[in-house]
C-alpha cells in the first residue's frame, strides 16, 4: 500500500491518507505495540461525508444515509486498498453523540457544571479539560474557560463521557461554522458516550448475537441504536431529578411531615455536601469508605424520589427557579452515533 500510494517517502511504515479530510475520513497506517503487526486505521466524521465543511452537525441514522455513508467508505477502500478485502476490518471506536440545544450560552455552561458535579462517579474518574482542546500547551486564560465549557469521566477502562460545548469547541479549534448553521444552532450541549476498547465493542456486539456479522451490518446496526446505547450509559451514571435553586430544596426538607427530625437534618447536611467542590458520586463513596454507606443513598433516594437533584444551580442564576435533568433535556434530541 505504501508503494502504491503517491508521496510516500520509501521505506517509510507508518502514513497518512489526507486526500479524503473534506469528506471526513482520516485514514492512519501505523506500527502497532508490537513491532510484527501493522494496523491501518480509518476515522470516519458522518456528517462530513455529506458536507465535508460542517463540523457541527450530526447525521440523522436513516437508511438512505447508512447505505451512502458505507458506500463512500467502501470507495475510499477501493482506491487505496491494493484489492485487500475489506472484511479484514472490525469497529475499535464508536462515539454515541447527541446535541441538546438551548436558550443561552449561560445555559449551556451552567448545564456542563451540573452535570459534572450530579455525575454519579468519584472525582478522581475525572479527565483533564483539553478533550476540546488538542494543544500540548494550554495558556492559564484559555484553561480557565476550558473548564466552565468541558467535563470528560472515565467511566470505565473502555468507556469516557464527555459533555461540552460545541459552538466553544469549534471556535477555540479555529473550526469553520457554516453560516446557516451558526444562525440556527447558536447554543449547543454535546453528549458523547465514547467506548474506545474493540473488547467493549465485541461485547455489546455478542450481547446482541452481533459479532459474527459482517462489519456494514455492525456498524448499521450501532447508528440505529445510538440512542439505546447513550441513554442505557447515562441511566447508570445519574440519577433522576430536576435542579433547583438550593432554597427551594431547602424549604421543601423542612416542610415534609414525612421526615422526622433526624432525617431531616441528614437530607440537608447531604445537600450542603453534594454542592461543595466534589461529585455527587464522590459524597456518596466518602459514606463508604466509612463503612455509613446507607445515609447518603437514603438521601439521594429520597430527593430523587421527588424529582429533585441535591445539585443546585448557581445562586447567581436568578433567572432560573427550576431545570429539567438529562433525561429530558435528550429525549427529543439525540440524533446519530
Amino acid at each position: 500500500m505504501l508503494d502504491h500510494n503517491i508521496n510516500v517517502p520509501a521505506g517509510k511504515q507508518n502514513w497518512t491518507e489526507h486526500r479524503y479530510n473534506n469528506k471526513g475520513i482520516q485514514i492512519i497506517l501505523y506500527k502497532g505495540k508490537k513491532k510484527k503487526f501493522i494496523y491501518l486505521k480509518y476515522i470516519v466524521n458522518p456528517r462530513r461525508i455529506f458536507e465535508g465543511k460542517d463540523y457541527l452537525n450530526l447525521l440523522e441514522p436513516s437508511e438512505t444515509n447508512i447505505a451512502r455513508l458505507w458506500n463512500i467508505i467502501k470507495q475510499t477502500w477501493n482506491e487505496i486498498g491494493c484489492n485487500i478485502p475489506f472484511d479484514r476490518f472490525y469497529l475499535s471506536r464508536l462515539d454515541f453523540t447527541c446535541d441538546v440545544h438551548l436558550e443561552t450560552e449561560e445555559l449551556v455552561t451552567e448545564y456542563i457544571r451540573l452535570l459534572g458535579k450530579s455525575i454519579l462517579l468519584p472525582s478522581y474518574k475525572k479527565f483533564s479539560v483539553n478533550g476540546i482542546y488538542h494543544d500540548h500547551d494550554i495558556p492559564a486564560d484559555t484553561k480557565i474557560k476550558l473548564q466552565k465549557n468541558c467535563y470528560k469521566f472515565e467511566v470505565t477502562s473502555c468507556e469516557n463521557i464527555q459533555c461540552y460545548n460545541k459552538i466553544f469547541e469549534l471556535q477555540n479549534e479555529g473550526l469553520p461554522i457554516l453560516q446557516n448553521a451558526a444562525s440556527q444552532n447558536t447554543n449547543i450541549l454535546r453528549i458523547e458516550l465514547q467506548i474506545h476498547k474493540t473488547k467493549r465493542i465485541t461485547e455489546l456486539l455478542q450481547a446482541f448475537l452481533m459479532h459474527n456479522n459482517p462489519i456494514k451490518e455492525q456498524f448499521s446496526f450501532f447508528m440505529k441504536h445510538a440512542d439505546m446505547f447513550l441513554l442505557d450509559r447515562l441511566e447508570k451514571l445519574y440519577s433522576p431529578g430536576y435542579y433547583h435553586q438550593k432554597q427551594y430544596i431547602r424549604n421543601f426538607i423542612k416542610n415534609d411531615p414525612s421526615l422526622r427530625s433526624k432525617s431531616r437534618d441528614r437530607v440537608k447536611n447531604f445537600l450542603e455536601d453534594c454542592n461543595r467542590n466534589i461529585t455527587l458520586g464522590r459524597c456518596l463513596e466518602i459514606d463508604r469508605q466509612n463503612g455509613c454507606s446507607l445515609k447518603r443513598e437514603k438521601s439521594l433516594k429520597y430527593l430523587s424520589e421527588h424529582q429533585m437533584s441535591p445539585i443546585c444551580i448557581l445562586a447567581s442564576l436568578v433567572e432560573y427557579d427550576k431545570l429539567p435533568d438529562i433525561f429530558d433535556l435528550i429525549s427529543s434530541d439525540i440524533e446519530s452515533v
